[in-house]
């Protein structure tokens, strides 16, 4: 019986998601919303760039290439240390990067140190 409610559940929770999901890409006749279309995003894929040699750039290594390559931080306007913090703390809050709490300062350290205009990636 309850396996029987699991089901039934189920697909009311389907049916009521499906409705919504299939009105997602059209036209709103209520408010006259626009419709939604997909985005393709070309990341970049150039691995083998490496951070510059500095003070611990083995941390930013296992924490930050878990999700880009260095590129993505290399070819960034220079930036003041409390603006690197807001971008990190942006990773870690918004896009759940798993960076342990006591690698923080590391990275700080790391990024407060890179030249005002960093080095063009390295293939």
């Amino acid at each position: 019986m309850s396996k029987m409610l699991g089901i039934s559940a189920a697909i009311a929770l389907a049916s009521v998601l499906g409705s919504g999901l299939a009105d997602a890409g059209t036209r709103s006749k209520a408010t006259d919303r626009p419709r939604l279309t997909s985005t393709s995003v070309t990341l970049p894929t150039d691995y083998e760039v490496e951070y510059p040699a500095g003070p611990e750039v083995q941390v930013m290594n296992d924490n930050c290439r878990a999700c880009h390559s260095p590129s993505m931080v290399l070819v960034q306007p220079p930036l003041s240390q409390a603006d690197w913090g807001k971008i990190v703390h942006k990773m870690i809050d918004v896009y759940k990067a798993p960076i342990d709490p006591a690698d923080l300062p590391k990275i700080m350290t790391y990024l407060g140190a890179l030249p005002p205009a960093a080095p063009a990636p390295t293939r």
